[in-house]
């Protein structure tokens, strides 16, 4: 494969040119799960496109970008989500808070995932859906008053290491994984509305 790689690369092709093309054939959106993902102000395009690349795989049905955060139209989210963009459904609404109250509205559990302390892990969390699961900065998190808004409230991440953080879209993809157990679970008659 290398050398294949590395003749594409001398023709000045991208993942995204190999793969734009063949993904709505190769990715079926009929298991979406009832999730939206809340992004309030990351930093990173790179970040962005994996997290929605990430998004994408585990059915997520969208993706709200907001505050800062890079959106799909420039080329490095593009890039890094490669062709993800195209195939969940996104927007971008510049409040975080405004959005979790939207989504409450319509009656969708909103979770945060943060390092909060005596916050439930992701594996015991009796996860509702609808559901959406709010992430934030890179460096700053989530602000405390957001937390306080998700009516779901704190989930974390059992960390082991002294820096007890992980990259934004590794802990995301590692919650999301759990989320999507969960709706399995549900989607398979065990209990209509929660899991554990």
């Amino acid at each position: 494969m290398v050398p294949v790689e590395r003749s594409v690369s001398r023709l000045r092709v991208t993942d995204v040119d190999i793969l734009q093309d063949d993904l709505p054939q190769r990715y079926s959106r009929d298991e979406q799960m009832p999730l939206k993902v809340v992004v309030d102000s990351l930093r990173s395009a790179f970040n962005t496109g994996a997290l929605l690349r990430s998004s994408e795989c585990f059915g997520a049905d969208e993706v709200i970008l907001c505050g800062y955060t890079p959106v799909p139209d420039q080329t490095q989210v593009a890039r890094a989500a490669l062709g993800c963009d195209k195939l969940v459904k996104w927007r971008y609404a510049a409040d975080v808070r405004a959005v979790i109250r939207e989504l409450q509205a319509a009656e969708i559990t909103c979770y945060a995932l943060e390092t909060v302390a005596d916050a439930p892990l992701v594996e015991s969390v009796e996860w509702r859906f609808p559901a959406a699961l709010v992430v934030g900065n890179e460096r700053f998190g989530l602000d405390p008053d957001v937390v306080r808004l998700c009516n779901g409230g704190a989930v974390r991440i059992r960390l082991y290491g002294a820096k007890n953080s992980l990259n934004v879209v590794s802990a995301f993809s590692i919650a999301t994984y759990e989320m999507r157990r969960c709706f399995e679970k549900l989607s398979g008659g065990e209990d209509a509305n929660s899991c554990g």
